[in-house]
């Protein structure tokens, strides 16, 4: 039977600390890679409203209620990033009015990648 002094050894031991790191970024990696499956949907769902919003020149601030009204109509993908508080239903989700900035600029960086692989592919 080990004793106490071996297990406190062992727990402080480089082994050990790398096993359980690796093992807690194994669980962390399955954890978001089951919460992207889940809301793939919602996220392109909001992905193609910040594109049609760019396109037609929709200010920024109207971006939660355009995902409010797909919500309404029936948009289940964004329904799956709502969750339900007591007094109301709130996305949790980019809620603020900003917060598309950042869809934006990924959208952006995207863009332009394409843009200079076209222009690197061309003759």
């Amino acid at each position: 039977m080990p004793k106490k002094y071996d297990l406190v050894k062992h727990a402080r031991s480089e082994d050990h600390r790398s096993a359980v790191a690796s093992q807690v970024l194994k669980d962390m990696s399955t954890a978001a890679v089951n919460v992207y499956v889940g809301c793939k949907g919602g996220i392109l769902a909001q992905l193609a409203t910040l594109l049609v919003q760019a396109k037609e020149a929709i200010s920024t601030v109207k971006f939660h209620s355009l995902l409010s009204l797909q919500v309404f109509n029936g948009v289940i993908s964004l329904k799956k990033l709502q969750t339900q508080s007591q007094s109301r239903t709130e996305s949790f989700i980019y809620t603020h009015s900003q917060s598309q900035n950042y869809m934006y600029s990924a959208l952006n960086h995207v863009v332009q990648d394409e843009i200079q692989a076209d222009f690197r592919a061309s003759p």
